[in-house]
């Protein structure tokens, strides 16, 4: 495979990334749980993404909280 993504602020090819945990605040009480993916050479953010799994999750407990909580 020949990769020709190129990192915008140090030029390098990106055959790879780094990937690290973030929360991503929405401006609400709530924050999401999610992953920003770096250069490997320069550590520049390439972008940043929600969680799917953990999204789900906190989705199925936030549902069955509010099922609980009905009379």
């Amino acid at each position: 495979m020949i990769n020709s993504g190129k990192c915008p602020k140090c030029d390098a090819t990106i055959s790879n990334v780094k990937v690290e945990d973030v929360i991503i605040n929405t401006g609400t009480a709530t924050n999401l749980r999610g992953f920003s993916y770096l250069c490997p050479k320069c550590e520049t953010v390439l972008s940043i993404q929600m969680n799917p799994l953990t999204l789900n999750q906190d989705l199925q407990n936030n549902i069955l909280d509010s099922l609980k909580q009905r009379p």
